[in-house]
C-alpha cells in the first residue's frame, strides 16, 4: 500500500509540475511578444497575452474588489476597475471599451486623475494643459460573468450597449516575473516525480528478476 501511495503522490507531482511548467513557459513566450496597446482593436486581445505602451484615456471606476483579513477583521480595497475606450476607436461614434484593473496605490492615483480629467473634458469642456497618461504594462484576462455584468451596467448607464464592450481586462503591473518562480517549482516537481517513479519502477523490476 505504501508503494502505491508513493507512486500516486509522485504522479500528482508530475502532473502538477508539468502543468506549472507549461503555463510558465507560455507566459514567458507571451511576455516576449507583448503588443503595444495603442493600435489594438477588440479582436487583437486574447486571454493570457501581455501588453505594453501608454494609456491615454480612462473613464470612471465601475467596480472594485475587497479583501478581508480574518486575523484583524479589517477589509481593504484591492483591485479597482476602470473603463477604457480603445485608442483605435477614439474617433468612432461607437467606441469599444475594455477594462483596466489597478491595485498599486500610485497607479490608483494616476487612474483617478485620468478619470477626473476625462469627466472634466466631456462634461465641463475643461482640458488640462498636459493630459495624464499611464503605463499599460500588464496581463490580459477575460472577464468572468460578475465582472462583465458590472461592466455592462456601467456602459449602459453611459448610453452604450454590449456591442461597445470587449470582454477583456488588463491587469496593470502583471508581468512574467512570477512565472519564473512557478517555472522553477514546476520543473522541480516534474523532475522529482519522474526520478522517484523511475527509481521505484527499477527497484520493483530488480526484485522481480
Amino acid at each position: 500500500m505504501k508503494l502505491i501511495r508513493g507512486i500516486i503522490v509522485m504522479v500528482v507531482f508530475v502532473i502538477v509540475g508539468g502543468f506549472l511548467t507549461v503555463v510558465s513557459i507560455r507566459d514567458k513566450v507571451e511576455f516576449a511578444n507583448r503588443k503595444d496597446i495603442s493600435p489594438m482593436g477588440a479582436k487583437d486581445f486574447h486571454a493570457g497575452q501581455f501588453v505594453t505602451g501608454e494609456i491615454y484615456e480612462l473613464w470612471d471606476q465601475f467596480a472594485y474588489t475587497r479583501e478581508t483579513n480574518t486575523d484583524t477583521n479589517t477589509t481593504k480595497t484591492t483591485d479597482r476597475y476602470f473603463a477604457m475606450p480603445l485608442e483605435s476607436t477614439f474617433e468612432d461614434d461607437e467606441p469599444i471599451f475594455i477594462a483596466i484593473v489597478v491595485k498599486d496605490s500610485a497607479d490608483v492615483r494616476i487612474a483617478n486623475k485620468m478619470s477626473k480629467e476625462t469627466d472634466d473634458y466631456y462634461l465641463e469642456g475643461i482640458e488640462p494643459d498636459v493630459w495624464t497618461t499611464m503605463k499599460a504594462d500588464g496581463k490580459v484576462t477575460k472577464m468572468d460573468d460578475k465582472e462583465y455584468d458590472a461592466f455592462l451596467d456601467y456602459l449602459k448607464g453611459q448610453g452604450y450597449s454590449a456591442q461597445n464592450a470587449a470582454r477583456y481586462v488588463v491587469h496593470i503591473g502583471g508581468n512574467a516575473n512570477s512565472s519564473t518562480a512557478l517555472l522553477i517549482i514546476g520543473l522541480v516537481l516534474l523532475v522529482v516525480g519522474l526520478l522517484v517513479i523511475t527509481i521505484i519502477v527499477l527497484s520493483f523490476l530488480r526484485h522481480r528478476m
